[in-house]
This record gives structure tokens, C-alpha cells and sequence, in this order.
């Protein structure tokens, strides 16, 4: 008896990708990721806070091993944004 191969992608996965994808498309704001309902919303200028950025230190050494005389890697920094509950009442 032969086997058979499973189809990797059936027609639900299919609907699910899309979905996905449409959800992505038209929920999601391209530059931050957030729903564009909340990012796009004048209020929410001034609930939110920028911490700090970390660094990615992978990347420093890779900036430091091609740049031997740069001591800063400002590049090598990951910037995010969070919310502050305080402001949004929470």
C-alpha cells in the first residue's frame, strides 16, 4: 500500500492566512504594529511614554567589529513604546 503526501496547506489554513494577512492589512497601523484605532487616535499622543532604549548587544559588537575607531553604535539601539496607565486612567 503506497502513502500519500498531506497537503501542507488545506483550504482552511488558506482562509486563515488570509485572514491574517487582511488583518494586518487593515486593523494594524504599518509603522508602529498597533491597531490603528488606538495608535491613530489624537488621545493617545499624550498616554504614552518612551522608556529608555535597551541595546542590542549582538549588534554593538558586529557595529564595534566593523567600525574599529567608533566607540558609539547608536544603530545597534531598539526603541518600543508603551503605554502609561496612569494617563489612560488604568
Amino acid at each position: 500500500m503506497a502513502s500519500r503526501p498531506e497537503v501542507e496547506w488545506d483550504d482552511t489554513e488558506r482562509a486563515w492566512m488570509l485572514a491574517l494577512e487582511q488583518y494586518r492589512r487593515e486593523v494594524l497601523c504599518p509603522k508602529c504594529g498597533y491597531p490603528r484605532e488606538i495608535c491613530q487616535a489624537p488621545e493617545t499622543e499624550f498616554a504614552l511614554r518612551v522608556p529608555p532604549p535597551t541595546r542590542c548587544h549582538v549588534e554593538t559588537a558586529l557595529a564595534q567589529a566593523q567600525k574599529e575607531s567608533e566607540h558609539h553604535t547608536p544603530e545597534a539601539l531598539i526603541w518600543g513604546v508603551q503605554f502609561d496607565p496612569k494617563t489612560l486612567g488604568g
